[in-house]
């Protein structure tokens, strides 16, 4: 049976937020009142595009990117760190510090 940081009354028992002498039990919660917190991180980093260097969130995927610059995914080609990364892997592939990235854009004509 698994230790409950709820004292019988109901009320939260101080041991198990406080820390004081206790190993936390399986499947304590991490929220307070309710509401679950939410850590972001708004740091930029630097990655460099064609070239040019430019400051993107961190954790930014490919496609999101591209979303950013307002390029259409279907007429663009990715290169990442000289190797071109396929479209289904856009979304899965995130950039990191130093990143650097080419990226050709598909022109019609005739």
């Amino acid at each position: 049976m698994a230790i409950s940081p709820w004292s019988k009354t109901g009320q939260y028992d101080c041991a198990y937020v406080c820390g004081i002498g206790l190993k936390r039990p399986v499947g304590f919660p991490f929220d307070y009142n309710g509401w679950r917190r939410r850590v972001s991180t708004n740091q930029a980093i630097r990655i460099v595009i064609n070239g040019e260097s430019r400051s993107v969130p961190q954790g930014h995927s490919i496609l999101q990117l591209l979303e950013t610059l307002d390029l259409d995914p279907a007429r663009v080609a990715v290169e990442l760190d000289r190797r071109i990364v396929k479209p289904p892997d856009w979304p899965a592939t995130s950039l990191a510090e130093g990143t650097q990235l080419e990226i050709v854009q598909f022109v019609g004509g005739g």
